[in-house]
């Protein structure tokens, strides 16, 4: 039975569609930039969680030990990300992509 649908391809039948999409999605410079700023936005969307999750572990701490106040509730607040970090991360992204 010939799965691949190409000779040579039978023990791998999604072989030739994973590279096919492969070359689609590299293939045009605006959807690689589009993809370049998804993964920033994802990668700082991430990041940004990570640093409210150690606010919390902290401000649990802080209740623990009576420390907890408004005034600490702000200072432990981490700055969101702007559209110019996205692009900024986007742009170490793509030093990768132009390096050969």
């Amino acid at each position: 039975m010939v799965r691949g649908g190409h000779l040579g391809t039978e023990e791998f039948p999604h072989y030739h569609t994973q590279h096919t999409q492969r070359k689609e999605i590299m293939s045009n410079p605006f959807e690689l930039r589009f993809k370049l700023l998804e993964m920033a936005q994802s990668y700082l969307q991430e990041q940004q969680q990570r640093n409210q999750d150690f606010v919390f572990n902290v401000w649990d701490l802080a209740k623990e030990q009576g420390n907890a106040s408004m005034k600490l509730w702000k200072e432990l607040q981490p700055e969101s990300y702007t559209i110019d970090d996205i692009k900024k991360k986007a742009s170490e992204l793509y030093e990768f992509v132009e390096k050969k």
